[in-house]
């Protein structure tokens, strides 16, 4: 039997060492496959800003080709302005040509009237001439008497044609000034209105100009925008490569993550087996280096249990209050630390019997207490610091009032088996872990499971 028991506890040791490289690569693809979860989620936020920027590019496209298509009407609006401004002025040319014609024949007809006006001057003073001769030759027909009465009735007449000579020659030379007149004012607004068609020949020139360097202008912000749209479409191109890489290259993280998830299961399944084969052996009362931990976390257990029935029984507190789950976050605690109505209990009472604990094994690093729901109220007094304001400082070392989230101690609250043998990382804070076996044993109070009492050591 010597030799089977050796056997047995060579077996358990192998086992133990097993689960704690087991524990060990747990710990560590477990971290894998957080960071590698957290990328998955990321390289999706990459994939839904990439494609909002695929969208932003197909959007900046197509308004290029619609500024594209507005500058080529624009340019060919701009074209037959130019085509029409362009005929514009070659009529406001022939205009003024033809206004400086006209003006060169008005001068012309100024100059006849002038003539018109001296030869009415030239005939009117025959005019006066004649009638004057007529008047004489009246009077010398009076002195002649009988014998000059047909004379008489002649220089009649001619003083009577003379008259009427002198009456339209007037009427001519009033006629002759009002239309020298009105052509005067004729010419003076003829050379005005070709004045202002220089002008106005002048302008449509500028703008003309200006229309032409529009034009320019328009050709060249044309080549532009095409060479933007070119860029563009090449960009949008490039983006949607870049999109569907990005989503081959997100459905790989996440495959990764959930191949990782899966090796994460199959190693806790096989450190469950070391664990439950640990506790086989320890069960099977051959002696091995735990059992003697296994007595101990046993005997703990007991002895928490009792001083929590004593205490009950005595006033010290109530069963309702033993058993508070409102758990009251302290105010400013970095990580978040809790108060409830047994904490001054487990200060009191549990707080010596875990420090007794310390003192049986060299192995043994920490002994605590925790409800069923993993929240460790009395902490050893090494670990039961004062929090100071470096949070990873507190992690290590005010490990006390928390609420506890990892599998051990979610097993070490809620196991009602005589006992239970752990392997894990122990997170330390600031990425420092430390591997630990950790023994627990339930802790009941009048019959009602509170949680477990916990012994972890190296």
């Amino acid at each position: 039997m010597a030799g089977v028991d050796r056997l047995i506890a060579d077996l358990e040791s192998r086992v133990s060492n097993l689960g704690v490289e087991v524990a060990n690569i747990n710990g560590h693809l477990e971290q894998v496959s957080v960071r590698v979860a957290e990328q998955a989620d990321r390289f999706k936020t990459l994939q839904g800003t990439a494609r909002t920027m695929v969208e932003s590019n197909h959007g900046i496209d197509d308004a290029c080709r619609s500024v594209q298509e507005a500058a080529s009407m624009a340019d060919g609006e701009i074209g037959v302005a130019q085509t029409s401004v362009g005929t514009t002025l070659s009529g406001i040319a022939d205009l003024i040509s033809a206004v400086g014609r006209i003006e060169e024949r008005l001068g012309g007809i100024r100059t006849v009237l002038k003539q018109v006006s001296g030869f009415a001057g030239t005939i009117e003073a025959i005019a006066r001439q004649t009638n004057l001769l007529a008047l004489n030759a009246t009077i010398e027909a009076v002195r002649a008497g009988e014998a000059g009465r047909g004379f008489a009735i002649v220089a009649s007449e001619v003083k009577t044609l003379a008259q009427k000579t002198r009456e339209a020659t007037g009427q001519i030379e009033s006629t002759l000034t009002d239309l020298t007149n009105q052509m005067g004012n004729l010419i003076d607004e003829s050379g005005a209105a070709s004045a202002h068609a220089e002008r106005v020949n002048e302008n449509a020139g500028r703008m003309q100009e200006a229309i032409g360097r529009a034009h320019d202008g328009f050709t060249l912000v044309g080549d532009k925008i095409d060479d933007i749209a070119r860029s563009t479409a090449a960009n949008v191109g490039h983006c949607d490569s870049v999109l569907a890489e990005l989503g081959s290259l997100t459905d790989g993280v996440e495959l990764s993550s959930a191949n990782l998830k899966e090796a994460g299961q199959q190693t806790e399944n096989l450190l469950a087996l070391s664990e439950t084969l640990i506790e086989f052996i320890a069960a099977s009362g051959v002696d091995t280096p735990n059992n003697a931990l296994v007595r101990l976390v046993q005997e703990t257990a007991r002895r928490v249990s009792t001083a929590f029935e004593e205490a009950v029984d005595q006033g010290g507190i109530t069963l309702e209050k033993l058993f508070d789950t409102n758990y009251r976050e302290i105010p400013g605690s970095n990580p978040k630390q809790h108060m409830t109505d047994f904490v001054d209990l487990t200060d009191r009472i549990v707080g010596p019997i875990q420090e007794d604990v310390l003192t049986r094994d060299s192995r043994i690093v920490f002994c605590t207490a925790l409800d069923r729901n993993a929240y460790l109220p009395t902490h050893n007094r090494k670990f039961s610091q004062p929090q100071g304001k470096d949070p990873v400082w507190n992690a290590a070392n005010c490990r006390n009032r928390k609420i506890f989230t990892d599998r051990n101690s979610v097993t070490a609250g809620r196991n009602t088996k005589p006992f239970a043998l752990l392997t894990f990382r122990r997170d330390m804070g600031g990425g420092r872990f430390t591997l630990m076996k950790y023994l627990t044993s339930p802790i009941f109070v009048k019959g009602r499971h509170w949680g477990g009492l916990s012994i972890g050591f190296d």
